[in-house]
Parts: structure tokens; C-alpha cells; sequence
């Protein structure tokens, strides 16, 4: 509690006189906070994909044998 949010929502509630002076406070604060950090995305990791894959090709290839095995 009364604690400023997060990203930047902030509402500031001053008098019409002193709405120049607030003005300059504000632009002040906003000088000396560091710049936003460029986003890069972070890359896929596809061994999850490729496991289950994997694991769709082995499990077929065994259901297949393992009926072939009964069938006979």
C-alpha cells in the first residue's frame, strides 16, 4: 500500500497553480530513469517438439510390431 505501480501508470493530482512546477518535477524524474532495454527475443528451444516426435514414431512403430506379434 502506497506503493508507485508498476509500468509506468502513475496518476498525479496538483493544483492548476502549481501544475508547472509538478510538470518540471516530473520531467525530471523521468530524465534520470535509465532507458528501456531493447527486447530481444529469447530463442525457441524445439528438443520438446522434436521429442515427442520421436516419441510418436517409436510408439507407432511398436504398436504396429506388438499387433503384428498377436495378429500371428
Amino acid at each position: 500500500m502506497g506503493e508507485l505501480q508498476a509500468l509506468g501508470f502513475v496518476r498525479v493530482m496538483v493544483a492548476e497553480e502549481d501544475y508547472g512546477q509538478a510538470r518540471q518535477i516530473i520531467r525530471e524524474w523521468e530524465a534520470l530513469q535509465p532507458p528501456d532495454a531493447p527486447r530481444t527475443p529469447s530463442p525457441r528451444d524445439t528438443m520438446g517438439i522434436q521429442l515427442f516426435i520421436a516419441g510418436v514414431i517409436i510408439g507407432g512403430a511398436l504398436m504396429y510390431w506388438l499387433l503384428k506379434l498377436t495378429a500371428a
